[in-house]
C-alpha cells in the first residue's frame, strides 16, 4: 500500500481525539489486539431535478478517469449535470463490492482496510484506505459509528498464526461530496476502484440495507456486525437531518 509522505489534512472533532493516535499507540493501550482495521461510512443525498428540468434527459458526457495509482479504474461515467432543486427523502451510503478473487468474494462492504505501522494515526490510515479504494479524499471525521468489531484470522493447523483484529468504523466527509447541503447527483461522484480489491460500487438507502439483511434484496453483505454498523450510521445521520431517527423503530430495526 502507498503511504503519503505528508499527513493528510483532516478536521477531527474533540471527542474523537482519543483515536487520533498511531496504530502502535492504540495497540499498546488495548492489550490482546494484534492488528487494526478502519472503515468509512460515506453518505450523500441524491439530488432531484427542478421542475424545469424534470422532462430533460440526463445523458452521459465524455468520461473522465481519475487514477490514484496505476491499475485503478473508474466505475462511473461522467454525466451532464441537471438543474438541482431539493434533495430526495434520504441519504445514501457508499458500498463497494469485493473482488471475485479476494476473500469474501463478491460481497458488499463499506470502504476500509488495515492500518499500516507507517501511518501516523488511525485517521491517516482511514483517509489513505478510502483514497486507495475509492479515489475519494477524506476531509473530516464526523463521528465513530457502532461498537468495535472483533475477529480472528489464521489457522495453527496450517501453520498460520492466530491474530486478533479490531475494526473501528467512522462516518467521514469527502471532498467530492459537498457537506454544506450534501445534495449531489450520485453518478457524478468520481468513485475510482482498485480492481485487485473491488469490482463495483453503488449508493444504497437504509431500506436497501435492511432488505439485504433480511435476504430480500440481491446484495450480499460481508457480515451481520458490519451491517449493524451501516444501520447505526443511517440512524445517526437521519437524526442529524431530521429524516429517520425514530422512524427506524417503525421499520423494525430494534427487532433485528
Amino acid at each position: 500500500m502507498t503511504t503519503s509522505s505528508q499527513p493528510i489534512q483532516l478536521t477531527i472533532p474533540p471527542p474523537l481525539q482519543q483515536y487520533n493516535v498511531s496504530p502502535a499507540a492504540y495497540l499498546a493501550q488495548n492489550t490482546g489486539v494484534d492488528c487494526l482495521v478502519v472503515a468509512a461510512l460515506i453518505f450523500a443525498t441524491p439530488a432531484s431535478k427542478s421542475n424545469n428540468a424534470m422532462n430533460e434527459t440526463t445523458t452521459p458526457s465524455s468520461s473522465t478517469t481519475h487514477t490514484p495509482h496505476p491499475g485503478n479504474t473508474t466505475t462511473t461515467a461522467a454525466f451532464s449535470s441537471p438543474t438541482i432543486s431539493t434533495p430526495s427523502a434520504e441519504p445514501h451510503l457508499l458500498l463497494v463490492q469485493r473482488s471475485a478473487n479476494d476473500s469474501l468474494p463478491n460481497r458488499w462492504e463499506i470502504p476500509g482496510g488495515s492500518c499500516d505501522s507507517t501511518d501516523p494515526t488511525l485517521f491517516q490510515s482511514l483517509a489513505r484506505e478510502v483514497f486507495e479504494e475509492t479515489g475519494l479524499h477524506v476531509t473530516r471525521i464526523v463521528r465513530k459509528i457502532g461498537p468495535n468489531i472483533r475477529f480472528q484470522t489464521g489457522n495453527p493447523r496450517a501453520k498460520r498464526p492466530l491474530k486478533s483484529w479490531v475494526k473501528l468504523s467512522f462516518e467521514v466527509e469527502v471532498e467530492e461530496v459537498m457537506r454544506a447541503d450534501n445534495i449531489v447527483v450520485l453518478d457524478s461522484i468520481p468513485v475510482v476502484l482498485d480492481p485487485k480489491e473491488h469490482q463495483s460500487h453503488m449508493w444504497v438507502s437504509l431500506m436497501n440495507v435492511l432488505s439485504a439483511r433480511k435476504g430480500m434484496r440481491n446484495i450480499a453483505l460481508t457480515s451481520k456486525e458490519n451491517t449493524d454498523v451501516m444501520i447505526e450510521g443511517f440512524r445517526l445521520r437521519g437524526e442529524d437531518e431530521g429524516l429517520l431517527g425514530a422512524g427506524l423503530v417503525a421499520i423494525g430495526v430494534e427487532k433485528a
